[in-house]
């Protein structure tokens, strides 16, 4: 089926976009009365394996659980196998040991946490922006934020081994016209008050493998073709050998005006401050060097002297 086909994104970097294939399932759970009596993860996750035969999970995991039920997530190699786990499960019964009655089960494709056009929309015109083209560029509806992308994917041999501005541009236009692009800093985030998102992080001598980036494009049309392409994708990239890496990034529309003129000014500034307070400190660690090589220096010539009378 054409969705479960990779789209090209930037091949320069064996860069695609390919469906994310998840499925939520839900586990009614009986009423246990005898306190002796327990339910195993592990066999209704069995179970659920079972009846999803012949269609295998890539990865199934807890990520709810109640007295009153199981909660799953499970990430299939395609959209197709999405809509068979969900035909072979919902409305379907499961029936586990010791248990006299049927344990009832739910399914659905999990759709994209992305905010949909009518949201950015709505943000945007609560703060008196009417048309998206109009309003002062990283101020209105021009700049996503993007979250989860590995590093190394966006490097070039500049770069020094962290995600280059150059290689985003020419990645995201593909959408539109970038204007420009950031990313994230945390050492510039907190010296501005902002609070470091440790899962996107990416600053001067971290050692992180994903960062935060946001991208502004010129007009209204390329943020929101963006927006669309990128709408429940993941990200994948052709490794040598013909292997396949996939990650999961975040998109969202970004909030905060990150690439404001206003913003932007603050980072210079912060950056320029933190310059003079590393050079400054740099100053003093060399002139308290210097000022104990001469007492070290002093202190021979006084133990080497002879007094003659």
């Amino acid at each position: 089926m054409a969705d479960d086909v990779p789209l090209a994104f930037y091949l320069p970097a064996g860069l695609f976009l390919k469906p994310e294939a998840r499925v939520w399932i839900e586990v009614k759970l009986p009423e246990i009365k005898d306190s002796g009596k327990s339910i195993s993860n592990w066999e209704v996750m069995e179970k659920i394996k079972a009846l999803s035969m012949p269609v295998e999970f890539i990865s199934l995991r807890v990520s709810n659980y109640s007295r009153e039920l199981i909660q799953f997530e499970g990430e299939l190699d395609s959209v197709r196998n999405v809509r068979k786990i969900v035909l072979l499960l919902h409305g379907k019964s499961m029936k586990l040991s010791g248990f006299s009655e049927l344990l009832k089960l739910k399914a659905k494709q999990v759709a994209s946490p992305q905010p949909t056009k009518a949201e950015w929309e709505e943000h945007f015109q609560s703060r008196g922006v009417s048309s998206f083209d109009d309003g002062r560029p990283g101020e209105r509806a021009d700049t996503l934020k993007i979250s989860g992308l590995p590093v190394k994917w966006f490097t070039s041999r500049t770069s020094s081994g962290r995600p280059c501005h150059k290689v985003l541009v020419q990645a995201f236009q593909k959408f539109g016209t970038v204007s420009q692009v950031g990313i994230y800093d945390p050492t510039a985030a907190a010296a501005l008050g902002r609070k470091e998102e440790k899962f996107s992080s990416f600053g001067p001598g971290s050692r992180q493998f994903y960062f935060e980036a946001y991208i502004q494009y010129e007009k209204y049309a390329g943020f929101n073709n963006a927006m669309g392409a990128l709408k429940g994708m993941s990200l994948l990239r052709l490794e040598e050998g013909g292997k396949e890496a996939v990650v999961r990034i975040a998109v969202d529309f970004d909030k905060t005006a990150f690439l404001s003129e206003r913003n932007v000014r603050k980072r210079r500034r912060a950056e320029e401050r933190r310059r003079e307070e590393m050079e400054e400190k740099r100053r003093l660690e060399e002139e308290k060097k210097r000022e104990e090589e001469r007492r070290r220096q002093d202190t021979e010539i006084t133990c080497g002297t002879t007094v003659h009378e």
